[in-house]
């Protein structure tokens, strides 16, 4: 079985009775989906892909990922946010690899697709910020050619 697949399985197990925040009709589990979608559109890297399902499953459950591979699993902590860390620390940490920016930038396409609609403007302005910040270390990563790079500044310029 691809590690991809084991990935989801887990994924699916770790946020079954979960749902958006955004939309609570909305499984949880949707969203690695579509973020897992985004990156393996990007590459087909099956650990990258494994990674993208797995990004939220240390940080919002008690699931462990120790059963993955130790890059895998870097990746996945490298985007997973600390308690009491700022968004724009988060993508500091996200940086370290090549890899958890493309699932950082998945993940934050993902997510703006719901946030600029939020009405709370100093969540937006927070959003905004360090969405910028993710840009700028995806430029120092060659990631530019990733189709959700140009996305994610065309939405950044429309929620301004």
């Amino acid at each position: 079985m691809k590690l991809s697949t084991q990935a989801l399985i887990l994924a699916t197990k770790a946020h079954d009775g979960t749902y958006r925040k955004s939309n609570d009709k909305v499984p949880y589990i949707i969203h690695p989906i579509r973020v897992a979608e985004v990156v393996a559109q990007y590459t087909n890297n099956d650990n990258i892909i494994a990674a993208a399902y797995l990004h939220d499953v240390v940080e919002d459950t008690d699931f462990a990922i120790d059963a993955f591979p130790k890059e895998v699993q870097d990746w996945v902590w490298a985007v997973t946010k600390n308690k009491g860390d700022s968004k724009s620390k988060a993508v500091e940490k996200a940086a370290q690899y090549k890899e958890s920016m493309i699932i950082k930038l998945a993940d934050r396409y993902d997510n703006l697709m719901d946030r600029c609609s939020d009405n709370d403007y100093s969540m937006r302005k927070t959003v905004i910020e360090s969405t910028k910040l993710l840009l700028t270390f995806a430029k120092k990563w060659d990631l530019t050619d990733f189709f959700v790079y140009d996305k994610i500044k065309e939405i950044v310029n429309w929620c301004i």
